[in-house]
């Protein structure tokens, strides 16, 4: 049995190394520039062995840094420092210029051809699972953005949160990792779409976020939020209420149900929730809920 756990051992120490030894001299060359020798490495790495996880990795890379380009949109909201305001005649911002990082098509395709193949080998890598999530989000391709969320929430189900990162070293605090980055994802993909398409992926993933994490206040507010944009206050207070129920001092619940109660013309709840935020909020935030309040008592 010792032979056997040494024998074990060592074969996966010597994987270990020989993938790290392949990766170290991909990342040589890339950093280098010499596209044509990275390339070949590539091709000798991918020869040598299919069932490194890392080589699909290098290749997605790799195409993706042949295909970058940088482009600006308009968007609703900044995306960071470098985000120049476009204003109206009277100064009020009626969008903003970003930077995007777009790819060009072919390399892309290979891109996500390696990728794919490896989440396929690898379904446990949740380093893959981000990395193509992050480039989705960038090409604002929110479709397949849903669908590869939605991929890894039925994974982390099947594998209990027992995820690995690069080198297939264990990833600890998996759970988390994904509940908080697909709320991230969430929140992105509603500041760069606002439409009903966009808010229909938003709840189609907060809806599999539920059904297998309903102790988790974020995707009940996401829902309470997009029943909001609906026009469906009903629908949108069932949802809230539940995330209410989770914390009760969640300040973006509280102006969410305020607003609900308002478009009910239930404008006492509406009272009632205003009244609630003011509590919890700064001053802008109180100013603002005096004022709503000091109208809602005029109807």
């Amino acid at each position: 049995m010792k032979k056997i756990f040494l024998l074990t051992t060592l074969f996966l120490f010597y994987s270990f190394s020989y993938s790290q030894n392949y990766n170290k001299k991909f990342l040589e060359l890339a950093r280098a520039g010499n596209d044509s020798l990275t390339f070949q490495h590539l091709l000798t790495w991918e020869k040598a062995t299919s069932s490194d996880p890392e080589m699909y990795i290098a290749f997605y890379n790799f195409y993706l840094l042949q295909g970058k380009k940088e482009v600006l949109r308009i968007d609703k909201t900044p995306s960071g420092e470098g985000s120049f305001k476009i204003s109206d005649s009277t100064g009020n911002a009626v969008g903003f210029l970003n930077g995007s990082e777009i790819y060009d098509s072919a390399n892309f395709s290979m891109a996500i051809k390696y990728i794919n193949k490896g989440l396929e080998l690898f379904p446990n890598r949740l380093d893959m699972h981000f990395g193509k999530c992050y480039v989705l989000n960038q090409m604002y391709m929110f479709s397949d953005l849903k669908d590869q969320i939605i991929k890894y929430i039925n994974i982390s189900v099947t594998n209990n949160n027992k995820w690995l990162w690069t080198y297939d070293m264990p990833y600890k605090d998996g759970k988390n990792s994904i509940i908080e980055a697909t709320q991230n994802y969430v929140n992105y993909m509603f500041s760069g779409d606002s439409s009903d398409v966009a808010i229909n992926y938003i709840m189609q993933i907060s809806d599999s976020m539920i059904k297998y994490y309903p102790d988790k206040l974020y995707f009940y507010d996401n829902l309470g939020g997009c029943y909001i944009a609906k026009g469906d206050y009903d629908k949108a207070l069932i949802n809230l209420k539940k995330a209410e129920k989770i914390d009760t001092k969640d300040t973006y619940v509280m102006i969410k149900m305020a607003m609900a109660y308002e478009k009910k013309n239930d404008f006492s709840n509406a009272i009632k929730y205003y009244k609630k935020l003011g509590k919890y909020g700064d001053d802008k935030v109180i100013s603002y809920t005096q004022e709503k309040i000091a109208n809602l008592k005029e109807k």
